[in-house]
């Protein structure tokens, strides 16, 4: 065999080292993140007081919204108007002047609280 074919069979034995990882340290393979885990909603009894809550707070949300300085300040609102025993709740729901005296009132305990200036 002369140089020339030695060189060459020299140089395709390192690249077939090189290229099958022969002579060369392991990598770590990287780590993936786990992936999240799907947790269904929580699931309401049909006709049950957290569901008629639940109903009732999406449905006050969208109409205390336009009446709050901030989404934040809605979802806050909505959720001390939740507290109201259920016929106060309803006129909420039905009379639009009831609601904005309550939504009047919430700021001012809000702002008394220094959540809101």
């Amino acid at each position: 065999m002369g140089l020339i074919a030695r060189r060459l069979v020299s140089r395709s034995s390192n690249l077939h080292s090189l290229r099958y990882g022969k002579g060369m340290p392991m990598m770590p393979m990287p780590m993936q993140a786990p992936l999240p885990v799907y947790t269904a909603p929580p699931s309401f009894q049909p006709g049950s007081e957290e569901m008629q809550r639940q109903m009732y707070g999406e449905q006050l949300y969208v109409l205390v919204l336009p009446l709050a300085p901030s989404p934040y300040l809605a979802q806050k609102i909505t959720g001390m108007l939740l507290e109201l025993p259920e016929n106060e709740l309803m006129m909420n729901l039905t009379d639009r002047e009831e609601l904005q005296h309550r939504v009047a009132e919430a700021l001012e305990v809000l702002k008394a609280d220094g959540i809101t200036s």
